[in-house]
């Protein structure tokens, strides 16, 4: 058995209890869960609890300052992308999960996060490329 970052497990225990109270929510709204999203804001916050959070399942962050967000981000396995589609950096988001598929091209998660970006974009066509080589 391994051991568990204690502070992943605080994070790990309070997003659950996020995602509980979000599907209720969404339940009680004749809402799909599915279809919200929460952004974690990481502002005073250091990479260490950055990268605790990722390691806990959250893949969403929120900085208002785009040099913080890097580094904080690179701490947490360089998930920039997330960071970027949120702020409306189209270009950005698909060139950071772009560079990230050329270095891992069978990480089917990586070429689903580009699909749902080229499709938030008009992209449809080109989404499902992504698709059918994360399906194979």
């Amino acid at each position: 058995m391994t051991d568990v970052d204690p502070l992943v497990a605080v994070i790990d225990e309070g997003w659950r209890a996020v995602e509980r109270r979000v599907a209720a929510a969404s339940t009680a709204a004749d809402r799909d869960p599915a279809t919200v999203r929460v952004v974690a804001v990481t502002k005073g916050f250091g990479p260490e609890v950055v990268a605790a959070a990722w390691h806990a399942g959250l893949t969403r962050f929120g900085e208002n300052r785009v040099q913080e967000a890097e580094t904080k981000l690179a701490a947490a396995g360089g998930r920039e992308a997330a960071l970027y589609a949120e702020g409306g950096f189209w270009y950005d988001a698909i060139g950071t999960l772009s560079s990230a598929i050329a270095a891992s091209p069978q990480d089917a998660t990586l070429r689903g996060e580009r699909a749902l970006l080229l499709e938030q974009a008009g992209l449809s066509e080109v989404a499902a490329y992504d698709r059918a080589a994360a399906a194979r």
